[in-house]
């Protein structure tokens, strides 16, 4: 995998400043969130098989470097960035920081996500928006334009999944909001799965992927991108390698995004 040393593209930005990506080369910068065993920075999940198999027969460089979320945004809204891995097909959202849709092109999808409602284990299942309005509530930092939209309001705005999951497990939090897919995988990890509860309230259905401002520099990389995720979604490649990934997790099979 050409992830090309982190810890020289974190040097060239302590070097720089601020900007993430450098205009006079035609290395793709790419910029990316940690999710916990799935995509992590010098791991092997199952999101770093995809960018190899994404990017496998690709001719020009690229560069991964991981940020917390608040720097990668920032780093975004200045076009410091070329892609976003992993992102979510979601492009207006990026409106409210200044990016159109117009200016950015994803490459998905890889998954189905659910924005999804967690409570302790034991404790009243909520069945309703309405119900979770009195309960203190816990959210992923990256889905508050989400639960905003239904009048919800955060008690805690989390970017640790870790850090969520064990405020639910001993009742910190009366409700957490969170990608399915990252929770589930996490909580058999963490011990935590007997303590907390799945509720059928799902406030979104997603697709992720990665995205790439739209400009004659990233071009070539989106066309192999996108040839490429359509031959590993359709000889089955994708399918198989997330259900041998939920297999070794102890997670039951989730929903494909086909």
């Amino acid at each position: 995998m050409n992830f090309r040393n982190s810890l020289l593209a974190l040097l060239f930005l302590s070097l720089s400043g601020e900007t993430g990506a450098d205009d006079t080369s035609t290395s793709i910068n790419i910029a990316s969130l940690e999710i916990p065993y799935a995509y992590e920075e010098n791991g092997v999940g199952v999101y770093h098989k995809v960018l190899e198999e994404l990017t496998k027969g690709y001719d020009g460089d690229y560069n991964i470097t991981f940020y917390p979320s608040a720097r990668l945004t920032r780093l975004m809204i200045n076009r410091d960035l070329d892609c976003n891995y992993i992102s979510t097909g979601a492009l207006d959202a990026w409106e409210n920081n200044g990016i159109t849709a117009d200016e950015l092109v994803f490459v998905g999808p890889i998954r189905e996500l659910f924005v999804t409602v967690y409570v302790p284990a034991g404790s009243p299942v909520p069945m309703s928006i309405e119900e979770l309005r009195n309960l203190r509530l816990a959210s992923d930092v990256n889905l508050l334009r989400i639960i905003r939209k239904y009048g919800l309001k955060e008690d805690f705005s989390l970017q640790s999944q870790v850090q969520m999951l064990n405020l639910l497990s001993i009742g910190r939090i009366e409700a957490l909001v969170g990608f399915d897919f990252d929770l589930d995988t996490l909580a058999p990890r963490l011990g935590v799965s007997d303590k907390i509860t799945k509720t059928d309230i799902k406030l979104d259905k997603l697709v992720d992927g990665i995205i790439c401002f739209k400009n004659e520099k990233t071009a070539p990389f989106l066309a192999h991108l996108q040839s490429r995720l359509k031959e590993i979604t359709e000889s089955g490649w994708l399918d198989a390698e997330f259900e041998k990934f939920f297999k070794s997790q102890g997670v039951h099979a989730q929903k494909k995004a086909r």
